[in-house]
């Protein structure tokens, strides 16, 4: 077993004799043949135990066992006590979860505090028959069926080249004590399940289930590696940002059937917290009006025209600021605005919608900016009527979302522009004007 340990860190590149490695020990067979190989192959490590308090004096004769296995091994031992069951309580989390963030989080700690180079774990191939067994009973993307890494940043499993029965054998082959953990026997936990009912009966089926499953593991990381790239590809190809808005080209999936435009934008859009329920039914609106909007915890999202656009949600309606003569710059959001007071004789005409140029004696201080009201009403530039400010903005095909993050600047009561999109013609510079008012707005 020594070589095929030697030879899989070896094949995978994970760490060499200069590494300082720090190695979870919980007392179990799998964590002590891991430290034993480590000293034969003559690695630099120290051990960490965790005590969860979850099984009174075995909980402490575990850390008591791995503390003499260090002390028999000649390595540092690092070791901490948790209160599990108050941390799960406190933060709503099961007991398995909570000793899970509770084991990680003190070994980033140790890591970073003792420079270690990498943590090592004892994870093997029978945990990866269990994992993805789990996966797939919850419902799972392609990242759940690759079963579990070699190497994930500092974190490093080098017993994956392995299954349970091999170590086990190569423990008692050595006459190596460990200790058992008897939660383990119970199936009142899911994976306990797996390992308990499920794999036995997969092992009646195939005698090698755990190496055919391994094996389709791998092959599914080269097809996940193919796949991201073309997630990429198609991301660089259809993703806009303008400030804190994201516009995505519905033409780049013009070539997709349906699943697979569900898969890729599910891809593309669930670092913002939208879930595969939610793609599927934006998927299902694609090829109809636009308009329909979506929205989770943080983002609104919305079908315009070609494109899909997100916007962050907005906290509430109630904006308002004011703006005195002194006409200092305002910062809103992702956009900056900047003031400039000229004679008319130095002013000259840009059309653009960033730009304002307002007929300064009109203006009444201080002016406020805020956001737009329903039913409220403008008179358009070039306009002879008034009309409501919702319909300026459809007429100018603002999506439904962003029309939430529009604002107004008010004089006196008047709308005097629909910043960044229509300017009040009340407002216009005129052949009689002597003084204006330049604003313009600059996207961050």
């Amino acid at each position: 077993m020594l070589q095929d340990f030697l030879t899989f860190i070896n094949l995978k590149k994970l760490f060499s004799q200069e590494h300082r490695l720090l190695v979870a020990v919980s007392g179990g067979v799998d964590s002590v043949v891991l430290v034993h190989l480590l000293q034969m192959a003559n690695f630099n490590f120290s051990i960490a135990h965790c005590n969860f308090s979850l099984r009174a004096e075995e909980s402490d004769k575990d850390e008591k066992f791995v503390e003499s296995l260090a002390e028999e091994l000649n390595v540092p031992f690092h070791s901490i006590r948790f209160d599990t069951n108050s941390y799960a309580e406190k933060h709503q989390k099961s007991i398995q979860m909570a000793a899970r963030d509770l084991r990680y989080d003190w070994f980033d700690k140790l890591v970073e505090e003792h420079q270690f180079d990498f943590l090592l774990t004892a994870h093997h191939t029978s945990d990866v028959l269990e994992t993805m067994i789990f996966n797939l009973t919850k419902g799972t993307g392609i990242e759940g069926l690759h079963g579990i890494l070699p190497q994930k940043d500092k974190l490093i499993r080098p017993l994956l080249f392995t299954d349970k029965d091999s170590l086990t054998a190569f423990a008692i082959q050595n006459n190596w004590k460990w200790r058992e953990d008897q939660s383990n026997a119970s199936n009142k936990y899911a994976r306990n399940m797996i390992r308990n009912q499920v794999t036995p009966l997969l092992q009646k089926i195939n005698p090698t289930v755990t190496l055919g499953i391994k094996e389709t593991a791998d092959r599914i990381r080269g097809v996940e590696k193919i796949f991201f790239r073309e997630v990429e590809r198609v991301k660089s190809q259809g993703i806009r940002w303008q400030g804190e808005t994201f516009f995505f080209s519905l033409r780049t999936l013009v070539d997709y059937d349906t699943e697979e435009q569900e898969t890729f934008l599910y891809y593309i859009l669930r670092e913002y917290g939208f879930s595969y329920a939610q793609i599927k039914q934006v998927v299902s609106v694609l090829e109809k009006h636009s308009g329909k909007e979506f929205f989770n915890e943080k983002y609104s999202l919305v079908k315009d025209r070609d494109f899909l656009v997100m916007t962050p949600k907005e906290l509430g309606n109630d904006f308002e600021l004011e703006i005195s003569k002194e006409l200092q710059n305002v910062k809103l959001s992702d956009e900056e605005l900047t003031f400039e007071v000229l004679p008319k004789e130095r002013w000259k005409l840009d059309t653009s919608p960033y730009i304002a140029a307002l007929d300064y004696d009109r203006l009444t201080f201080p002016l406020r900016i805020r956001n737009w009201q329903a039913g409220e009403k403008m008179k358009p530039l070039g306009f002879k009527n008034r009309k409501k400010v919702s319909d300026v903005l459809t007429d100018l095909k603002v999506p439904r979302n962003l029309k939430q993050k529009v604002k107004v600047l008010e004089s006196g009561g008047d709308i005097c522009w629909v910043i960044g999109h229509r300017m009040d013609d009340r407002f216009k510079v005129k052949s009689e004007t002597k003084t204006v008012l330049q604003i313009r707005l600059k996207k961050q």
